[in-house]
């Protein structure tokens, strides 16, 4: 399974943030290291079509499209979550959209990361407002890998939880991203202990670790 990304660029205001990107993100996790201002945010935002961009990206040889994407790409993002009143009704609501008709809400998968995050103080039903910022992005992690995406995005997903509970996110990726391309941006070391491949964005270049 691969995710070809061919001759990216994104430009602001005349500058590119982004220019003549080409890489290859096999199954796995795939960790993006690097420079704040590289572009980081910018890349994972474009794989998912949230802005405009130069250049084709392809999944298992198909080109993608905005669709296609919607479906089957999903981005965890460094703040700003949707939520609900409840936190049940906030991880199933995506479920309830459109393009997500097809996928089955897995309780069973919902108990074991409700544990494994932490948050199993709570209820299930408890108000989404009694939670932290720590503990809203668990959340949102949770609702997005329970949809299952094809290809797993996230920006900085344990930038407000402590060693020990990202030890149990990094892992449970690790497993997770076998039989999907998963692509984290972090500046955690932790990450750097469960991942398969190292990318590292600079601001004078792209370099691949392997």
């Amino acid at each position: 399974m691969c995710l070809f990304v061919e001759n990216l660029s994104v430009e602001y205001s005349g500058k590119y943030v982004l220019k003549n990107l080409t890489v290859k993100f096999y199954s796995g996790f795939n960790l993006i290291m690097g420079d704040s201002g590289s572009g980081k945010t910018t890349f994972l935002k474009a794989l998912c079509y949230l802005l405009d961009f130069k250049g084709k990206v392809y999944f298992k040889d198909k080109e993608l499209n905005k669709t296609w994407v919607r479906g089957n790409c999903k981005l965890i993002v460094q703040s700003g979550y949707y939520t609900e009143n409840t936190i049940i009704s906030t991880i199933k609501k995506p479920f309830e959209l459109k393009y997500n008709k097809e996928k089955n809400f897995d309780g069973n998968m919902f108990k074991k990361l409700f544990g494994l995050f932490g948050l199993d103080k709570f209820s299930s039903d408890e108000s989404i407002n009694k939670l932290s910022g720590g503990e809203l992005q668990r959340v949102a992690l949770i609702r997005a890998l329970l949809l299952k995406p094809k290809i797993f995005l996230a920006d900085e997903p344990t930038s407000n939880l402590d060693d020990n509970v990202s030890k149990k996110v990094y892992g449970f990726f690790r497993e997770y991203c076998k039989n999907r391309v998963c692509i984290i941006v972090s500046h955690d070391p932790i990450a750097r202990e469960f991942s398969d491949s190292l990318f590292y964005f600079s601001k004078k270049g792209f370099v691949d670790y392997g």
